[in-house]
């Protein structure tokens, strides 16, 4: 159990670290556009932060995969609040966006149900689950990809500027790349590293956990370009917790705790950190800065 909790928590400050450079590398390009996706890829490949802020992220999502192998996915998404934490004061210090009373009820909240949470851990309860649902992942990937799809083809849903539909939005494609990635984590836990190597392209899991990710970072990078990585960051990360262990947990065959009181501080602690996350997300819409504008204060840019 402290091997998986040691890489829970190296994934999620990667990609706390990883989205911070990813912000700063998008508000130094041209605005995105659909029509002109050649030079936003282009523009994306030149960008020395956003490479970084990539390749730091990808790192992530390897500890990740391999933190699912050792632990349920409910407390694996659980420690995922420490990144919320770090991108809420990164995007603070390093890009303006000043932190509102609601936010800061927020973190307080978020911090301590993650400890609620880490009091109801056992071993017993706690086992990853090692048996996926192939089937019933594609289905649940293809009804969301509509579902975000429509979402960001609606002109009322595309023309918010507060960042919630952005946040929303990638937040389920990455929970949709979450379910893959704990998917070639039972693969890893049953076959081992030469045997999921073998044959785990025959598995939905890859295709989804790759494709997902990469929809799932198109719509972060526009969603934090055109608004506030301290609401789209937090937004998307709560989306995704929220989408994994409501999805993932029956699909993959994993329990909750059996004693009453340990259940109370898993149930309090996750409800907890749902709502920390919301308010912090949703607790900024009025930004003291725009986006970009905080950029240009602050790198003189």
């Amino acid at each position: 159990m402290p091997v998986g909790i040691a890489l829970a928590l190296v994934a999620t400050l990667c990609f706390a670290a990883g989205n911070a450079l990813e912000k700063r590398g998008v508000d130094r390009l041209p605005p995105f556009s659909a029509r002109n996706l050649r030079r936003v890829i282009r523009g994306l490949a030149s960008s020395g932060w956003w490479l970084a802020g990539a390749t730091i992220s990808v790192l992530g999502l390897v500890a990740q995969i391999l933190a699912y192998s050792y632990l349920a996915i409910s407390i694996v998404q659980s420690v995922g609040v420490a990144g919320i934490v770090l991108l809420v004061v990164i995007s603070r210090v390093s890009f303006g966006e000043h932190l509102r009373r609601r936010e800061e009820m927020g973190l307080v909240t978020a911090v301590v149900s993650l400890v609620l949470v880490s009091l109801s851990l056992t071993r017993s309860a706690d086992a990853a689950g090692i048996h996926g649902a192939p089937g019933a992942i594609l289905i649940s990937t293809a009804c969301t990809i509509l579902f975000v799809s429509l979402a960001l083809l609606s002109p009322a849903l595309r023309g918010d500027a507060s960042g919630f539909v952005y946040g929303c939005a990638a937040g389920l494609l990455y929970g949709l790349s979450g379910l893959g990635a704990k998917g070639l984590s039972t693969l890893i836990a049953s076959d081992g590293w030469r045997g999921t190597l073998e044959h785990m392209f025959t598995t939905p899991f890859p295709y989804v956990f790759l494709g997902c990710w990469t929809l799932g970072l198109m719509v972060f990078q526009l969603g934090i370009q055109r608004c506030r990585v301290g609401v789209v960051g937090p937004l998307s990360s709560m989306m995704a917790s929220v989408f994994i262990v409501a999805v993932g947990t029956p699909l993959f065959g994993e329990r909750l705790p059996s004693d009453p009181a340990l259940l109370v501080l898993r149930l309090a602690g996750f409800a907890g950190i749902l709502l920390g996350s919301a308010l912090i997300g949703w607790g900024g819409h009025a930004a003291t800065l725009e986006p970009r504008a905080a950029m240009s204060v602050r790198f003189g840019k």
